[in-house]
Formats: C-alpha cells, sequence, structure tokens
C-alpha cells in the first residue's frame, strides 16, 4: 500500500471501493482489515469522515458484541467526531445494549477518553454537551 502512495490517493476514489468492501465483508476477520485500511487511508476530509463513520463504523458498532469491539478498538477512525456527527455516535452508542459488563466497561472507557462521555462522579455518566 505504501508504494501505491494508497494515503496520497484520491478520497473520493477510495472512500466508494472501503464502503463496498465492508459491505462485502463476511467476518470479523475481513471487518478488521477494512477498518485497517480506513486507518492506512487516514482521509483527512470531513465530509469523507463522516460518510465513512455513517456507513462503515456506526454499523459495525451496532452489528453485535463482535463488531462493537472492533469498532471500539478503532475508535481513532471517528474521534475527533467528524462535524456534526459527535451526538449521533453518543447516542447510538449509547443505546446498544451490551450483555457483556466487560465490553459496556470497555465502550464508556473508550467513550470517556474520546470525550464523548463525562469522566464518572458524583452524578454517573452522562453525554458531554457539546460546546
Amino acid at each position: 500500500m505504501r508504494a501505491l502512495n494508497f494515503a496520497d490517493a484520491d478520497h473520493d476514489k477510495v472512500t466508494g471501493p472501503l464502503i463496498t468492501a465492508h459491505k462485502s465483508a463476511t467476518n470479523d476477520e475481513q471487518r478488521r482489515r477494512v477498518l485497517k485500511l480506513w486507518q492506512t487511508f487516514s482521509p483527512a476530509t470531513e465530509s469523507v469522515r463522516k460518510r465513512l463513520a455513517e456507513d462503515i463504523w456506526l454499523p459495525l458498532a451496532e452489528s453485535g458484541a463482535t463488531g462493537l469491539r472492533a469498532a471500539l478498538d478503532y475508535i481513532g477512525l471517528v474521534s475527533p467526531a467528524p462535524r456534526g456527527l459527535r451526538d449521533e455516535l453518543t447516542d447510538r452508542l449509547l443505546a446498544i445494549e451490551v450483555q457483556n459488563d466487560e465490553l459496556a466497561k470497555m465502550r464508556d472507557r473508550k467513550m470517556r477518553d474520546a470525550g464523548w462521555l463525562k469522566k464518572p462522579g458524583l452524578f454517573g455518566r452522562g453525554r458531554k454537551k457539546n460546546k
């Protein structure tokens, strides 16, 4: 990929194939490979980051425990959140019913680290307000 200057590629030409690869992925390894490609691609354009977050990261996070764990492992792809998407990311992640306490704690910790949740304290967890 480095030899092909993947990171310098035209964002519009790479975004579509990444989304297609995610939609056609049939297992966790393939989905993680898409996230790794996205990480290597490292788009800086807000619109591209937002599209990838909406079409890859959020659906993966909402696809079950394995998908949520993979998405959380790559939370850096959506943190800082693309403009106008932080509240949706926060709301949708908190809406995911997590049966595993360890995974729920991981989700909350990663969201706090990303600045999407308040630090735990007297009033418990809550969404961080946009400034």
